[in-house]
């Protein structure tokens, strides 16, 4: 497992920019981890949870409504400097005063992966610095008070703080300034009282104790100790024990050595719901879940030599990690051959989809595109994981058809998208910024609103009418060359093109046409590896004659790179343009990495950045580490370096050692702030002994441009950390220093500063710049007008530094770091956190939701099953009426829940009716359950999902949705019933108990029936199936408790006035 270290500091910038290296880990599989549920030394057969709740004492009564904070002036800034925005919207916001734990596993690390997995902004307070890993506590240090202090004001007196959370307090000092700061800015206080770790080992003197008991707990909300703690605070803990209120939360046993931080993960987690508004009890149940969750979906990893690892907080995040299953980047030359698949035409020749794939690939195909149309959502899921297994072996790419709950549960390559599907940017917000995302385009319009939504390549046509989409009309040749030219993205031509037509279309002489795609010029074949053999063929012998002589100079003298030139010579070889040479030219562009001469990345705001290896016009191979170049110019002479400076008198921070000692082995490594040279030279010492790639983000002057470190530093930093850099990404200020104050403000003298800086010894650099002029290399990006860009230099560093641990060479982690900034800086541009100029951005934007939770009265209430609303599109077109009207009148009449059922509807209609259907259900307080697609619930924030035997399996959903959304579970047997459970299903549906016009194929159980699954089953029951007004008594009299209400359609929507028949329904319940 590759894992990344991250050296510097800074209480909340550079700490929440950790947060996303964190993320950045667990976005691609780099980092993942593993959570134990309450305590680690419970031997019961459950592992439980007690909350014991004192409502007399609960003094901010947060079991009646969320909290809410007076703002706070700021004592420190002036009023010039404050930029407020009321009308932005505003993140819950918890603020952690906690330790370090070097090995990320516990202490703050835990608390921001916690809160920011839970949708919320956490800042940071360190009071202390440890050096631990999965062995142990090798090492504590203590701040000074004074530091904490001055912490606590930054964060308060400018931020609004709903929530605090503590965690390691070592002195008693410090309780005491936690208090004063709190009655100086109130806000709900969580204590989790950290004075024995998990391993063990004691982490504060028993002094401070009583000052606890004194200063803090009288203040808390809540008080969340481990057993180990409750035998430090002796008869305290027993009469905290026997109370008025006291709960029991339990679930099954996983067996997990990663339980390291449980403490610190539940009582973060518990805060972030408190902010976002949640009472106490709801919050203290969906940690519960979340840590049920996390713990199941990472109990086999493994990080670390010790008896107790860490675990996975971001698993939503969480994606398979394959280190050379295909191109770390999406290439265009995949387009060459793109094979879309046919399950009809499979059938027809009696071939599975698997065999037909395999086929295709081994063929020539370069790329796959499963397309489902009629498969069950479980079916299309296997299909696609065994497909997936195929083309990674074959290293080629796998895209999946409209689906993204399907491409997320499998992790495909990506996904293809129609006008009628998931718009792009909504699948870009759910697939994040490294998949492959293609749509559909039949116009100039709509192609450059691809390009804009995030897209890599448009699929254009129908060029040729096609027997598989007989109703879509064509565009022809003309048409098809028209979108090429007003296209900004790579196009793949599609529609009726077969061996007869495709050189045509290979020859309309426009330099973005990557290929074509093909259903039944190969798939309605009977041998489908000779068709695509014979195609391939086709395909080359047009290329060789026109286009690919045309590309090669376009490609050429457009970017002037190396860059690009390797990267024809490697698909040369893949498209078949050459099979000797070419293949063992392709073999050296592998094994080096391959460097852009001089090429500009555009960064938002406008920022350039610039990548080197050597500071020549020539394309340059740039050499692996180890390897020697291919070519290398003599390297311009580096500027004279400054007088020797005397060694600093300050002794080596034996922390610092200490924390590196603990954790370095087999990882990236990427520094921020340095700010002494003694902390330079344990970090060299310590790559010394324990070798990892580097990159060094030199963080001497911020964005706001206070200046972090010294000059004194610079020296050092030249001589002990460049030479053993992998890359260095200073900020056109930091490259000034670094060059004795040498200009760089323009893109000329940025590029020249790059090749100075290359010349001291990193293997790459990258100078990133502000508003310069547009460059005729540059890859541009629309600029994005916001004040939150603090962090982005530490960010973009991180971001090259995860991309590189899962084994991109260093052009294509460049490239995705930059597309990921863009995303984050676009998504999260009106956000409001602090009064400041430069506010801080939403990192983990796959886990943004709508904060808006007071529409949302708790997590799951099996109360709400009593009238379940399921609807039918078919019945609501038979009386006249539209889906949102259907559901209104049915939560006006009584409905409790409603199931929002769409079979036929394309998939964007879906998501335009279930965003309109939620706004009504949230209206009046009642859930919004989406029946199957949870990309659909995804896209839309609905409330869960509701999924049958041959729908996604529960586990695969909760994994995906997160531990806060319902999850119900179609059941006809005990050993269904019980299974949902496992999964982690809030209730199951049992039935049909009686015959149903909606399933007529449905095989019935009955009452006795219901009443066996009902008794057998651990979760809440909601009978379904055939129920209306002459059978509902007996169904709720079958004697079982936990059968909270039944679920009904046609009694509902096949009547004319649905708000009348839902009130005698909900009445008829009641009585």
């Amino acid at each position: 497992m590759l894992r990344i270290l991250w050296v510097g500091a800074d209480s909340s910038a550079f700490w929440f920019t950790l947060l996303f290296v964190i993320s950045c880990m667990a976005l691609s599989g780099v980092f993942s981890a593993s959570f134990s549920v309450f305590n680690k030394k419970s031997s019961a057969v459950f592992r439980s949870s007690f909350l014991h709740s004192r409502v007399q004492v609960n003094r901010r009564q947060h079991q009646q409504q969320p909290r809410a904070l007076a703002s706070m002036a700021s004592k420190t800034a002036t009023s010039s400097s404050t930029v407020v925005d009321s009308s932005a919207p505003r993140i819950p916001h918890v603020l952690t005063v906690a330790g370090s734990d070097s090995g990320g596993g516990a202490g703050i690390q835990a608390d921001l992966k916690t809160c920011a997995a839970r949708g919320v902004y956490c800042s940071t307070v360190i009071t202390a610095v440890t050096a631990q890993n999965t062995v142990g506590v090798q090492d504590v240090h203590v701040l000074p008070e004074d530091s904490v202090a001055e912490q606590l004001r930054s964060v308060l007196s400018d931020m609004k703080v709903d929530v605090v959370k503590t965690g390691m307090i070592p002195s008693i000092g410090m309780v005491r300034v936690l208090r004063r700061s709190l009655s100086e800015f109130p806000a709900a206080l969580v204590v989790d009282p950290v004075m024995v770790s998990t391993s063990g080992d004691s982490l504060i003197a028993s002094s401070v104790i009583n000052e606890f008991r004194e200063e803090l707990f009288q203040m808390a909300d809540i008080v969340t100790p481990n057993l180990l703690t409750c035998v430090l605070q002796q008869n305290n803990c027993t009469r905290w024990v026997h109370g008025k209120e006291y709960y029991e939360l339990c679930s099954p046993r996983i067996n997990t050595r990663n339980t390291h931080g449980s403490g610190c993960t539940l009582a973060s987690c518990i805060a972030a719901e408190l902010a976002k508004g949640f009472p106490m009890l709801s919050a203290v149940k969906a940690a519960k879940r979340y840590i049920r969750t996390t713990l199941e979906y990472s109990k086999d990893i493994l990080i670390g030599n010790g008896r107790q690892g860490p675990f996975d907080h971001l698993l939503k995040l969480k994606s398979g990690f394959y280190p050379s299953s295909r191109q770390p980047e999406f290439n265009p030359r995949d387009l060459f051959l793109y094979a879309v698949t046919d399950s009809g035409m499979n059938k027809k020749w009696d071939r599975t989809m698997q065999d037909a794939v395999k086929e295709a690939i081994e063929g020539g195909a370069t790329i796959i595109q499963l397309r489902e149309k009629n498969a069950g959502t479980l079916e299309f899921l296997e299909t696609a994981k065994a497909c997936l297994e195929i083309c990674r072996f074959h290293g080629v790419p796998l895209l999946i058809n409209d689906h993204i709950d399907i491409a997320l549960a499998c992790n495909a390559d990506g996904v293809h998208v129609g006008q009628s599907d998931m718009p792009a940017r909504l699948a870009r917000n759910l697939l994040g910024p490294d998949k492959i995302i293609g749509v559909s385009c039949r116009t100039a319009e709509q192609a450059q609103q691809a390009c804009i939504d995030g897209a890599d390549y448009i699929g254009c046509g129908a060029v040729y009418s096609t027997a598989t989409k007989p109703d879509s009309s064509t565009i022809g040749l003309e048409g098809l060359k028209s979108v090429c030219l007003a296209s900004k993205l790579p196009v793949v031509a599609i529609g009726g093109i077969n061996a007869s037509t495709a050189r045509s279309v290979m020859e309309i002489g426009v330099p973005n046409l990557e290929g074509v795609a093909v259903v039944s010029a190969i798939f309605d074949k009977e041998n489908v590896s000779t068709e695509t053999r014979n195609f391939r063929r086709l395909l080359m012998e047009a290329a060789q004659d026109w286009n690919w002589r045309y590309l090669f100079e376009w490609h050429t003298v457009a970017s002037h790179s190396s860059h690009s030139y390797g990267r024809y010579i490697r698909n040369r070889n893949r498209n078949g343009l050459s099979h000797h040479g070419g293949q063992e030219r392709s073999k050296q562009v592998n094994a080096r990495k391959l460097s852009n001469q001089w090429k500009v990345m555009n960064s938002t705001p406008r920022r350039r950045e610039y990548l080197t290896s050597w500071p020549s016009p020539a394309p340059i191979l740039a050499p692996a580490r180890g390897s020697k170049p291919i070519s290398k110019p003599a390297p311009p002479a580096a500027p004279t370096a400054p007088p020797s400076l005397p060694q600093s008198p300050r002794r080596i921070p034996p922390e610092s050692k200490r924390q590196l000692q603990s954790v370095l082995s087999d990882m990236q490594v990427k520094t921020g702030m340095l700010p002494s040279i003694g902390m330079v030279r344990v970090l060299r010492q310590s790559l010394e002994e324990f070798p990892a790639a580097l990159v060094v983000d030199p963080v001497m002057v911020s964005t706001s441009g206070h200046v972090l470190a010294g000059s004194s530093v610079l020296s050092q930093f030249r001589e002990e950390l460049l030479p053993m850099a992998d890359l260095v990404t200073p900020n056109v200020k930091e490259a000034s220093a670094f060059l004795d104050g040498m200009r760089v403000e323009t893109v000329e003298e940025m590029r020249c500063a790059a090749g100075l800086l290359h010349a001291m010894g990193p293997r790459f650099v990258l100078v990133k710049g502000g508003d310069l002029p547009d460059s005729s290399d540059a890859l541009r990006a629309s600029r994005i007008r916001t004040h939150n860009t603090h962090g982005t230099g530490c960010t973009l560093a991180s971001c090259i530094a995860a991309e590189l641990a899962k084994g991109s060479p260093m052009f294509s982690a460049i490239k995705v770091a930059k597309r990921y900034i863009e995303t984050v800086l676009e998504y999260s541009k009106d956000i409001s956190i602090g009064k400041g100029h430069q506010g801080p951005f939403d990192h983990l934007l796959r886990l943004k939701r709508d904060f808006n939770n007071a529409r949302k009265p708790d997590v799951f209430n099996p109360g709400d099953l009593l009238v379940y609303a399921v609807t039918d599109s078919r019945m609501n077109k038979k009386w006249g009426r539209s889906m949102a009207d259907a559901v209104k009148a049915a939560v006006g009449g009584g409905a409790t829940i409603v199931q929002l059922r769409e079979k036929e509807a394309e998939t964007r209609d879906f998501l335009e009716t279930a965003k309109a259907c939620l706004d009504i259900c949230h209206s009046h307080g009642v859930p919004l359950i989406i029946n199957d697609r949870i990309d659909i619930a995804l896209a839309c924030n609905a409330d869960g999902v509701h999924i049958g035997q041959f729908d996604m399996p529960a586990s695969t959903v909760r994994s995906l949705l997160g531990p806060d959304k319902i999850i119900g579970v179609s059941c006809k047997t005990p050993a269904q019933a019980e299974k949902a459970w496992i999964d982690g299903a809030d209730y199951i549906g049992c039935g049909g108990v009686f015959p149903t016009t909606t399933k007529a194929n449905n095989t019935t159980i009955g009452l006795d029936g219901l009443r066996t699954v009902c008794l057998a089953s651990r979760l809440p029951v909601v009978a379904i199936g055939g129920i209306g007004a002459s059978n509902l008594s007996a169904v709720m009299e079958i004697g079982a408790p936990n059968l909270k209400g039944v679920a009904v359609v046609s009694a509902l929507f096949d009547k004319e006035n649905v708000l009348m028949e839902t009130e005698k329904l909900r009445a008829s319940l009641h009585s």
